[in-house]
């Protein structure tokens, strides 16, 4: 594993004491270890916590290692997995996507999981691949809008914000992620 990745999933593995449980986890690579969350979380009216647990540079295989420490111990609510940025390419990586998703379902058969698409045009085949298990795995696909900037993230937190909440947005959330 890479060494780089298995600090990180140690240090999250430290804060899990720190996380409330039945909460929202993020768990992806290199995309959404960079997603500013906290910065627009404390931003908007959100009454969940969301742990972001991505980590640069991670594999579909180092994902699957990490899955314990990085999700599952934190028992969360919603998981959404953006997976597969390092290696949507090679032969095994949506076999062990699916895996990662059923170890979930088996760990944690009332969370919520959520398959965020990767943006890379390359990875269509990938995306759609994960997508046509959705629906035997009781996941749900989110493609976000891709903008001309990949990076932004305003945008793309707004999109996300309507999957975290399980009721109707107030006007005083509303408010709050139109100001982000």
């Amino acid at each position: 594993m890479n060494e780089q990745v298995l600090l990180r999933a140690k240090a999250f593995e430290e804060l899990n004491d720190l996380a409330l449980k039945g909460e929202i986890v993020v768990f992806g690579s290199t995309y959404m270890a960079q997603f500013p969350f906290y910065e627009l979380i404390n931003r908007s009216c959100l009454e969940t916590a969301v742990y972001n647990r991505s980590i640069p540079h991670m594999t579909l295989p180092e994902a699957l290692e990490l899955l314990p420490d990085c999700v599952l111990a934190l028992e969360p609510e919603k998981v959404f997995l953006h997976l597969g940025e390092e290696d949507f390419d090679q032969p095994e990586a949506v076999e062990t996507y699916l895996r990662i998703v059923d170890q979930i379902r088996a760990a944690l058969p009332e969370t919520k999981i959520y398959l965020i698409a990767l943006q890379n045009p390359k990875a269509q085949r990938f995306n759609a691949a994960v997508a046509r298990c959705a629906d035997r795995k009781h996941v749900e696909c989110i493609r976000l809008v891709e903008e001309p900037s990949a990076y932004d993230f305003r945008h793309q937190f707004k999109e996300l914000c309507s999957f975290f909440r399980d009721h109707p947005i107030t006007s005083a959330e509303a408010f709050a992620v139109a100001g982000l």
